[in-house]
């Protein structure tokens, strides 16, 4: 199986996203200097957590995209730039939303969220070309895992026993061959590991 290595900075990282930008039903608010500081640093655990489990198939991709990401970011004052074109196809009307900002002429433009995901997406926003570089990624990371799964070995059946005392070529199971007494069954119960219930057994003849 596809084992990811300490697993706590990527849960660590998600609570340090929420912590800065929570849902509308938490109990708290982060103002906006603390919050993008907080989700810098949310990346930097992440960083941490890529870099530990980079050996594995997808997540350098993953780093390279997020890195894009932090890049223009601190570029253009710890916030992503959203191109005014970007948010009017993505149907969003904003200057500032959470770590995201409209701006028409941002540093290192082609990092910045310049597309909009589809309308039939409803969870849909703007988007930039790290995040295709990530999600670019995460699709390798699940090819991976699921080609690991199918090349795991399959256990073998339980051996059999044929009875020859009867002169049958039909394949007798382990549950029958405990309780026969002929001489094929006997072979194969010496070739079982002990078990405690086997005392009440009958000896062969």
């Amino acid at each position: 199986t596809l084992r990811l290595r300490h697993v706590e900075l990527f849960y660590g990282a998600v609570a340090l996203q929420l912590l800065a930008f929570p849902f509308p039903f938490f109990p708290w608010r982060t103002s906006d200097t603390v919050a993008t500081t907080i989700w810098l640093a949310s990346y930097g655990v992440l960083g941490i957590a890529a870099f530990l489990n980079r050996r594995i198939v997808g997540i350098p991709l993953i780093a390279v995209g997020m890195a894009s990401n932090v890049i223009a970011v601190v570029a253009n004052g710890r916030h992503m730039p959203a191109l005014p074109s970007a948010l009017r196809a993505a149907h969003k009307h904003y200057t500032v939303q959470f770590n995201s900002a409209a701006d028409a002429h941002p540093h290192v433009p082609w990092l910045v969220d310049r597309w909009a995901v589809p309308r039939w997406i409803h969870v849909g926003n703007v988007y930039s070309l790290g995040d295709v570089v990530i999600a670019a990624g995460v699709i390798l990371l699940i090819a991976a895992a699921m080609r690991i799964r199918e090349s795991a070995p399959v256990a073998s059946p339980a051996p059999t026993v044929r009875r020859a005392a009867t002169g049958s070529s039909e394949p007798m199971s382990p549950e029958l061959a405990l309780v026969s007494s002929d001489e094929d069954a006997a072979r194969f119960r010496a070739q079982l590991p002990a078990r405690p219930w086997e005392a009440f057994l009958p000896t062969p003849a």
